[in-house]
């Protein structure tokens, strides 16, 4: 299925073009694609990376030094909902776009090799869990990890880390019980190097419904499935956290942008499929998945594209409204909440625990939780 030919075909690329990313294995991602697209249109395509979503998100958003990034669900979720460390004057809610498809990403709870925590019920008052707030913006799935065990928050040792790298070195090295990272990770890959090898808190939800069921209820956004082997062999098989992860864009990009980044992005897919593990996730097909299901808007580019391949319908454009409408809430109750504080002489910033209670007062009594949608027939 390709789009019907139209005046678009004559679009003029822009000259640069940036990408600023999740710091590691997603650069090389991009570089993987955007490197092919740079040759065939002209443009300089500049791709960054950061491991702080709250930069990444700001960037994209208010201050505009980027035109895509990546969102798993969780951290978009977060953003929009300015949990905590995303509640800054320059960040928070702002109107992201879906551009494409990214990723079926998977994350759980390392132990090392030798370990003899195998499940969320082997934790107990005394387990070691690395401390990730210095440099995470939110933790609830660690909150659910300890929800499915039953454990208090403060029967756990918590070892602070303040960066990716030290978070997986903390269980390699013996100092934590259990670190929340990434398989595809440059730095777990490089950890599970070490002789005791890496293994995973086996989350599986078929197993354990209940206790699937309470760690959903201190973070809904998450989903349990198996780690693919292409991920990390090691661990191949362990239940963890999964999600599909989504290219974003700000609504402020031209919509021809879009439609022709979008446009080929599809039709080259067997061009860059093997060029990075993640791409074979990287089409229309599951796209369209994950359309059933984001809270975020689709830019009005894509929208474009869908249209001419017949696949946009009146059930996606009645889900889009909705998700519009509610993104909209948010960046408008946030712009007023900050106007609000600093009226009463409230210096906007996070750690100030008064304008963080106001914000969160608000938005917990007037607005509608952000979470994935069970299919579009949940709107009908």
């Amino acid at each position: 299925m390709v789009a019907k030919k139209s005046s678009r075909q004559e679009y003029r690329w822009p000259k640069e073009y940036r990408i600023l990313t999740w710091l590691g294995t997603a650069v090389d991602g991009a570089h993987s694609w955007a490197d092919l697209l740079a040759e065939d249109t002209g443009m300089n395509i500049i791709v960054g990376g950061d491991t702080n979503t709250v930069n990444r998100f700001r960037w994209l958003g208010r201050v505009g030094l980027s035109q895509q990034t990546i969102g798993a669900p969780t951290e978009t979720s977060q953003m929009i909902m300015a949990d905590r460390k995303y509640a800054v004057r320059d960040g928070g809610p702002f109107q992201v776009r879906v551009l494409w498809m990214q990723s079926k990403g998977n994350a759980g709870f390392f132990t090392r090799g030798d370990a003899k925590i195998k499940t969320p019920h082997d934790i107990k008052p005394g387990t070691r869990i690395t401390d990730m707030n210095p440099y995470v913006a939110a933790t609830r799935v660690v909150d659910g990890l300890l929800a499915w065990a039953q454990v208090k928050h403060e029967d756990i040792v918590w070892v602070p880390v303040h960066n990716s790298d030290e978070n997986i070195s903390a269980v390699v090295e013996g100092r934590a019980d259990i670190c929340f990272n990434m398989p595809i990770s440059r730095h777990v890959q490089e950890a599970s190097k070490n002789p005791l090898g890496l293994d995973m808190v086996d989350l599986n939800a078929e197993q354990d419904p209940e206790g699937a069921r309470r760690f959903r209820e201190r973070d809904p956004l998450v989903s349990f499935g198996p780690v693919p082997k292409e991920s990390l062999a090691m661990i191949a098989g362990r239940w963890g956290t999964q999600g599909l992860n989504l290219e974003l864009t700000n609504a402020r990009e031209p919509a021809e942008q879009v439609y022709h980044i979008a446009k080929w992005l599809d039709e080259n897919h067997l061009r860059y499929k093997d060029r990075h593990r993640e791409n074979r996730f990287r089409t229309r097909q599951w796209l369209m998945k994950a359309l059933e299901e984001t809270f975020v808007p689709v830019h009005e580019g894509l929208k474009m594209y869908l249209k001419d391949l017949g696949l946009w319908t009146e059930k996606h454009e009645r889900r889009d409204r909705k998700n519009l409408d509610t993104l909209t809430r948010y960046v408008d109750s946030y712009q007023r909440l900050m106007w609000a504080a600093d009226d009463a002489g409230m210096e906007v910033r996070p750690e100030n625990e008064k304008w963080v209670q106001l914000w969160e007062n608000y938005r917990d009594a007037y607005l509608p939780p952000i979470k994935l949608h069970n299919g579009l027939e949940e709107d009908a």
